[in-house]
């Protein structure tokens, strides 16, 4: 891949030009990259630029729908300008100024945490949803429950997944979202107890969730993300996110992220299990 300073927001041939206002420093960059090459393209270009990698505390996102950009990373940039970022101008700050920065998580009273959790799951249960759409559930320890849910493709096909509540951060933040294997109920990467499952399967609806076996947080410790708004490492990966889907104390609960992973877990977009 080439990058070059060009006429912004431009296109030659088979290429797309990328505007990045850098807001430490004021600069605007533009960076070329083909149309079919992925958004990492991009990005893997802007750091060329800036002459340095990526840091823990920078922030990229897109300055008309602030969504986080390494969080399409693997979509094709004209699609990602298609769904996502229609003028493909991006924000970029980092630790020593700009806009934001990655959220800070602070930590939560472990009892307190706890017993928020099993009062929003009490609450949930209590009304009788979650036996009519097939969940069970049971505590691991008071900060870790675990949903048994059923998944149907399109075709029709049932199966099921167990789904790993983590309330550490409860509910300043969302509960952390894991698939985990039966038995040791440790995070699944792939295989019989991770789902397949398309987050470009509606085309008539931006990409809201992605489903990554192994992810590298800034913490420097890889593990899977399931990452969506109403699930801790969807902030824990330092994604932004539009004030009509953040996370907000008071407003949402565990029922919202339930909601999601089930949704993930339905047609259109689920499709099997790993393999």
């Amino acid at each position: 891949m080439s990058t070059h300073e060009d006429g912004l927001g431009g296109t030659g041939g088979g290429s797309l030009a990328v505007t990045v206002d850098n807001e430490i420093d004021g600069r605007r960059l533009a960076i070329r990259v083909g149309r079919a090459e992925p958004v990492q393209c991009a990005i893997d270009g802007l750091y060329e630029r800036l002459g340095r990698g990526p840091g823990a505390d920078d922030s990229l996102r897109c300055a008309v729908s602030e969504e986080d950009v390494p969080f399409f990373a693997d979509l094709e940039i004209a699609e990602y300008r298609q769904q996502q970022c229609p003028d493909l101008h991006w924000l970029f700050a980092g630790p020593t100024g700009g806009a934001s920065g990655r959220p800070k998580i602070g930590a939560a009273d472990p009892e307190a945490a706890a017993a928020a959790l099993q009062q929003d799951l009490d609450a949930l249960w209590a009304g009788g949803g979650p036996e009519a759409r097939g969940w069970r559930r049971f505590q691991l320890d008071p900060l870790r429950w675990v949903v048994v849910m059923p998944a149907t493709d399109v075709e029709g096909r049932s199966t099921h997944f167990f789904v790993r509540l983590d309330g550490r951060r409860y509910d300043q933040w969302p509960p952390e979202v894991q698939f985990v294997e039966p038995e040791s109920w440790e995070p699944a990467s792939g295989g019989r107890w991770w789902p397949a499952s398309d987050p470009l399967a509606d085309r008539s609806r931006p990409r809201w969730f992605g489903l990554h076996p192994l992810y590298d947080f800034h913490d420097g410790d890889p593990r899977p993300l399931v990452c969506f708004a109403h699930a801790l490492g969807y902030y824990e990966a330092s994604h932004a996110s539009t004030p009509d889907v953040r996370w907000v104390q008071g407003r949402h609960t565990v029922a919202d992220t339930l909601d999601r992973v089930a949704e993930i877990l339905s047609p259109p977009y689920f499709r099997g299990v790993s393999r």
